[in-house]
C-alpha cells in the first residue's frame, strides 16, 4: 500500500497532509509559507523551488498591493477625522 505526503497551495493556503492508500493519516494543515518554501528546498527537486518561489513572490506582492490601498484609504479617513475634529 503506498503512503504519500503532500504539499498543497491553495486560495492563498499551503497545506501538508499525509495519506496511506485512501486513508488519511494526517489531514490537511496550514503550514507558513516560508516553512512550505523550507520543506521544498528540502528535496532538491529542479523546477519545484523556483515555482513556490513565484507562488510566493506573487503573494507577496498582492499582499504589498494591498497594503498600499490601506494606507491611503487610512491616510483619508485620518484627514476626514482632522477635518471633523477642527470642527468643533
Amino acid at each position: 500500500m503506498w503512503r504519500s505526503v503532500t504539499l498543497a497551495y491553495a486560495e492563498g493556503e499551503w497545506t501538508v497532509a499525509a495519506q496511506q492508500g485512501s486513508k488519511a493519516l494526517a489531514k490537511p494543515y496550514v503550514v507558513k509559507p516560508a516553512e512550505a518554501l523550507r520543506m521544498v528546498a528540502l528535496v532538491d527537486v529542479p523546477g519545484v523551488q523556483e515555482a513556490v518561489e513565484q507562488i510566493l513572490a506573487a503573494e507577496r506582492a498582492e499582499a504589498e498591493q494591498q497594503a498600499e490601498k490601506l494606507r491611503a484609504e487610512l491616510a483619508e479617513i485620518e484627514a476626514r477625522l482632522a477635518e471633523l475634529r477642527e470642527a468643533r
